[in-house]
């Protein structure tokens, strides 16, 4: 589904794929859609704690719904300029092309 391919690697470069962290023990995403869910890299942890975990959330989410309370100010995002060397650029597009091959060998139905 749409869904679990956007919770598992982010669509591709052009989508999220960018925003996925897959070195990193536990990662929550939730969509402008509401759509939620979490990617963990697994050598830390076996999956029946992470379950629990995404148990919790969900729980603690629909049982707190009436408390909603609007964000505090946040401030807007300021861009990052970056100063990348042509080996770097090179880099970086090869590993662009490497995720495109591998999202589109994932089939998830």
């Amino acid at each position: 589904s749409l869904v679990a391919s956007e919770m598992m690697h982010g669509g591709g470069a052009a989508l999220n794929s960018g925003n996925r962290w897959f070195d990193k023990t536990l990662q929550f995403m939730v969509g402008a859609d509401g759509a939620c869910g979490l990617n963990y890299e697994h050598t830390t942890a076996e999956g029946p704690p992470i379950a629990a975990i995404m148990d919790h959330v969900l729980d603690y989410v629909g049982n707190n719904q009436k408390e909603q309370q609007p964000a505090s100010e946040v401030s807007a995002p300021q861009r990052l300029d970056f100063k990348l060397t042509d080996k770097a650029t090179k880099a970086i597009d090869r590993a662009t092309q490497e995720l495109e091959s591998l999202v589109k060998d994932v089939q998830v139905t």
